[in-house]
C-alpha cells in the first residue's frame, strides 16, 4: 500500500505529437483509481511509464514518497496486469503465481501458503495444478490477477485486463476484482475505455482525451456535472444529446423554442449572451407535451427505433437537430413527443467548458 504521486508526466514520440501531456494526479494510500477514455488517448502510456517499461519524457513518479521515475522497473515495487494475461503456457497455475516469488529469491515451501491464500481469494485453488492452455478466458484473467497480486505490491496497475472476456465474465471478474482490492487496500490505478468498469471500479474516475485530462472526479459528479463537452459527449451510453442553442433577450433559445431565464435552472446563464451548447442526456426525456415554458419538446422519428428489452432507443428531432431518447419499452410505441425538463439541461460556453452559476 502506498501513497502516489504524478507530476507533469508527459511522453512524446519523435515527430509523432505528445501521448501523454503534463498529466498530474494523486492517490491515496489503497485508493482504486480508474482511467478512461478512447483508443489512443494515452492510457496504456500512463501505466507504462509508471511501471518503467518507458521512460517519460518530462515528469516525475513518486510512490510512497521515493521518487521512483529512474529506477528500474523491479525497482519500483510496482505489479501490472495486461490485456493479454502473458501467462507462461509451460507453467501450471500455482507456477505462474509463485513465479514473482522466486524471482525475489523465495523458496518455494515459504511462498505456498502466500500462492494458495490468494488462489483461494480468486477461486483458483482447484485449477492450481492446470496449465494456461486447459483453462477458460476468465480463469486465465484471474491467474494474471493472483499473479500480481501474490507480491502484495505497493501500486496494482491493470491495463483493460478484463477487454477479452465475454460480457457475463467482465461481470463476474469486475466484481472480483474490487471485492479484492477493497480486501487488501492495495493502491490501484486501473485503466478501461469501458464505462461501466470506469465508473463502477473506482473511488474516482479520470477521463482522459488525446493525453490530456479532461475531468477527476468521483464517477457520479462526472456523470451528473461534465466539465466540458468531451466528458459529456463521453461518458454515457447513448452519449449525452448536444445541441447548438443562444441566450439573446432574456431567453434560451433552442431553434423555435425560446425558454425564459427564470428559476434556478437559468442561474448559469445570467451572465451569458450568444451561442452555447446545451446538454441533454436520453434519459432526461419523458412521453408527453410537457408543461408549458418549463423544458422542451421534440418529436419522435419512427424510422429510428432500437429495442434494448425493457427500454427502447428512439431517435427525435429537436430544434431541427437529432437526438436519442431513451424510454420505456412499454407504451412507446404511442409516443409522438416527448418532453425534457428545464432542471435536467446542462450548458457549455464557445470553448466546450460547462458554464458554471
Amino acid at each position: 500500500m502506498a501513497e502516489v504521486r504524478l507530476i507533469g508526466l508527459s511522453r512524446r514520440y519523435g515527430a509523432g505529437g505528445l501521448a501523454l501531456d503534463d498529466f498530474s494526479l494523486d492517490l491515496e494510500d489503497g485508493e482504486m483509481v480508474t482511467v478512461v477514455g478512447p483508443s489512443g488517448c494515452g492510457k496504456s502510456t500512463l501505466l507504462r511509464l509508471i511501471a518503467g517499461l518507458e521512460a517519460p519524457t518530462a515528469g516525475e513518479v513518486h510512490i510512497d514518497g521515493r521518487r521512483v521515475d529512474g529506477l528500474a522497473p523491479q525497482h519500483r515495487d510496482v505489479a501490472m496486469v495486461f490485456q493479454s494475461y502473458a501467462l507462461y503456457p509451460h507453467m501450471t497455475v500455482r507456477g505462474n503465481i509463485e513465479f514473482p516469488l522466486r524471482m525475489r529469491g523465495w523458496r518455494r515451501s515459504a511462498g505456498r501458503a502466500r500462492v494458495e491464500e490468494v488462489a483461494a481469494s480468486l477461486e483458483l485453488a482447484e485449477l492450481l495444478d492446470r496449465r494456461p492452455a486447459a483453462l477458460s478466458g476468465g480463469q486465465r484473467q484471474r491467474v494474471a490477477l493472483a499473479r500480481a497480486l501474490v507480491r502484495r505490491p505497493a501500486l496494482f496497475l491493470l491495463d483493460e485486463p478484463l477487454s477479452n472476456l465475454d460480457a457475463r465474465l467482465r461481470t463476474t471478474v469486475r466484481r472480483s476484482i474490487r471485492e479484492i482490492q477493497e480486501r487488501l487496500g492495495v493502491t490501484t490505478l486501473y485503466v478501461t475505455h469501458d464505462q461501466t468498469e470506469a465508473m463502477t471500479l473506482g473511488r474516482r474516475v479520470v477521463v482522459l482525451d488525446a493525453g490530456r485530462i479532461q475531468m477527476v472526479a468521483p464517477p457520479l459528479d462526472a456523470w451528473q456535472r461534465p466539465a466540458n463537452v468531451f466528458v459529456a459527449g463521453f461518458l454515457g451510453t447513448p452519449p449525452m444529446n448536444l445541441l447548438s442553442g443562444r441566450v439573446a433577450d432574456g431567453c434560451l433559445h433552442l431553434g423555435a423554442q425560446s425558454l425564459p431565464l427564470e428559476g434556478a435552472w437559468a442561474a448559469p446563464l445570467q451572465r451569458w449572451t450568444g451561442p452555447l451548447t446545451v446538454g441533454l442526456r436520453a434519459e432526461s426525456f419523458v412521453a408527453g407535451e410537457g408543461p408549458a415554458a418549463t423544458g422542451v419538446r421534440a418529436r419522435i422519428d419512427r424510422h429510428g427505433v432500437e429495442a434494448l428489452g425493457s427500454e427502447v432507443l428512439l431517435r427525435a428531432d429537436l430544434a431541427g437537430e437529432a437526438i436519442l431518447v431513451r424510454l420505456p419499452a412499454v407504451g412507446s410505441e404511442r409516443v409522438v413527443t416527448v418532453f425534457a425538463p428545464t432542471s435536467e439541461m446542462h450548458f457549455f460556453d464557445a470553448g466546450g467548458q460547462r458554464l458554471q452559476a
